[in-house]
């Protein structure tokens, strides 16, 4: 009796097959999708170089050019010392250019960016506030509480007085 290789019809239940061999134009057995997962990869691996070498060209060309085209556009020489001074509306200069500014100034940013802040995250709301229900509201009055506290303390301690 003749048995086809692969065929397994005359083994008895539960017997181990022999291997199989591979075909000499057969590609190597492997896990499902491997060369496929290679090829993949193999493209990202491309995509990635082109990425970096693009990167590099781009960063060096923006440097060697922009010190090259500053080198060519300045002026050998100053014209005159006027041109180094500071400009205040053609008006002469007093004192140094370099002062220290009041704190308070600081502190008045501060305040307007707290408040700005604020507002970003009140149109948000004011937009699906029907839809929000009544513990959003809640939530919203004790935000807008906590602030105008925040409020009354500066406005208290003077930071909302301009000088």
């Amino acid at each position: 009796m003749h048995v086809a290789p692969g065929n397994s019809s005359t083994a008895p239940r539960g017997a181990a097959r022999a291997p199989r061999r591979r075909q000499p134009d057969e590609p190597e057995a492997g896990p499902p999708n491997s060369r496929r997962r290679s090829a993949v990869a193999a493209d990202y691996a491309v995509v990635g170089v082109f990425l970096a070498v693009g990167v590099v060209f781009v960063a060096l060309n923006v440097e060697i050019l922009s010190r090259a085209l500053t080198w060519l556009s300045i002026p050998r020489k100053s014209l005159s010392p006027l041109k180094h001074t500071t400009y205040e509306c053609g008006e002469e200069p007093l004192g140094e250019s370099w002062i220290r500014f009041h704190v308070r100034y600081y502190l008045y940013a501060l305040v307007y960016i707290v408040f700005a802040v604020e507002t970003v995250f009140l149109f948000p709301w004011a937009v699906v506030f029907r839809q929000l229900g009544l513990a959003a509201f809640i939530e919203m009055v004790v935000f807008i509480t906590i602030l105008m506290l925040g409020l009354g303390y500066a406005w208290c301690k003077g930071a909302l007085e301009w000088v």
